[in-house]
Parts: structure tokens; sequence; C-alpha cells
């Protein structure tokens, strides 16, 4: 069984407007979390080479939300606009793989995964609007908000491969520390388009990783 986390903070996004209009504070920031169980399978390999085949199934959490703040409306009344979207997906389903070492002369050796998982679950999203200014032509001198929100709900399905490379250092015969780069890249996760925001359907994450193994 295994877990892992994820989050990311950014201070950029694109918003569906005119675009000679004013962009000011964009934020945006993402989470997940996943939790895998499997059953494995080892063929038998030459010497100093151990393969790994697996089926299971895999959790999945994910939350990502955006806000914009500045003034962005055609309307130069509207001095002020406040947009906060969210979008939160769980599920769960299917996942298999494969995963290998291969170890070399001396203590170095090189391993490596790849998994493939659909996801089936339900992804909510959250939007609302607030314009702040001058009221319209009946009180032109007065302070006016208007707010607009939204909230839906609807079945989805994800998919999500993930893989790795890594160089193994053994200091043991049953003992090694790997160095490497994992990557993830989930499709169809955000809907494209949500209440002014233009959101990317997909994510790809990735970055290095540091792991010890001790089999006992």
């Amino acid at each position: 069984m295994a877990y892992s986390r994820f989050a990311d903070n950014d201070t950029s996004t694109t918003l569906v407007n005119d675009p000679e209009t004013l962009e000011l504070g964009a934020g945006y920031k993402w989470q997940y979390a996943t939790a895998d169980v499997d059953v494995g399978y080892h063929p038998q390999m030459p010497a100093g080479v151990d393969v790994r085949l697996s089926a299971g199934l895999r959790a999945f959490y994910s939350d990502d939300s955006a806000d914009k703040v500045g003034n962005f409306s055609e309307d130069p009344d509207f001095f002020n606009t406040t947009i906060n979207y969210s979008s939160e997906f769980i599920g769960g389903g299917p996942r298999v793989g494969a995963e290998f070492e291969a170890r070399g002369a001396g203590n170095w050796g090189l391993s490596g995964m790849i998994a493939g998982s659909a996801l089936f679950g339900e992804r909510t999203v959250d939007a609302s609007i607030e314009l702040e200014g001058l009221c319209p032509e009946e009180a032109p001198d007065e302070f006016c908000a208007i707010e607009e929100g939204d909230s839906e709900s609807e079945s989805a399905t994800v998919y999500n491969l993930d893989a790795a490379i890594g160089l193994d250092y053994y200091f043991m015969n049953s003992s090694k520390f790997t160095l490497g780069v994992r990557a993830q890249q989930f499709w169809d996760l955000r809907a494209s388009e949500e209440f002014l925001f233009k959101v990317d359907e997909d994510s790809l994450v990735w970055g290095p990783f540091f792991k010890f193994v001790h089999r006992m």
C-alpha cells in the first residue's frame, strides 16, 4: 500500500476576457493525494534483474482553486472585481503497472516503474464573482456591489499515468538508496472552462525524488 500527496501554488492564471482589460492580483493553488493497494507477480528473470507486475486500486482526491482581484470590467464604473473558482474531484479505480530493478557491477543499479489508472468519481465546481463600483444611472453617486455564484456536480473519469526512473546505490544486499525523477500526468482532471476562468483540463507534475528501501 502506498500514499502520496502534492501541493502547488502559483501566482498567475488566465481569464476569459478582453485582452485590453487590466489584470491584477491573480492566484492559483492545487493539491492532490493518492492511496494505492495492489498485488504483484515476479516473473523469472536473469540474475541481477527483478521485475514486478502489479494490479490493484488507486483512490484519488484533487482540489484546486483560483482567485482574481482587479479591474477588468469593460464598464469603467466598476472599479473592483473579485472572482473565486474551485474544483474538487474524489474518485478511484483500477490501476495496473510494472516495476524493474537492474543491479550492475559493484554497488550501483537502475530502477523504474510505470503505471496507469482510470479513476471514476464526482467533480464539484464552485464559482463566484463580485463587482464593486458606482451604481447605475438611477443612483450614480452611490456605491453598489453585485454578486453572482454557481455550483454544480457531475460524474467524471480522470485518467492517470505515473512513471519514475532512478539511480540506485546498494550499501547492503537488502538495502539501497534511490535518487531519481518521477512524473504524473492527469487527463480530464477539470472542466475546460468555468465561469470566466479558462482552465487547463490536464495536469503534468514531475520532479526529483529520494527514497530508502530495505527488504526483510
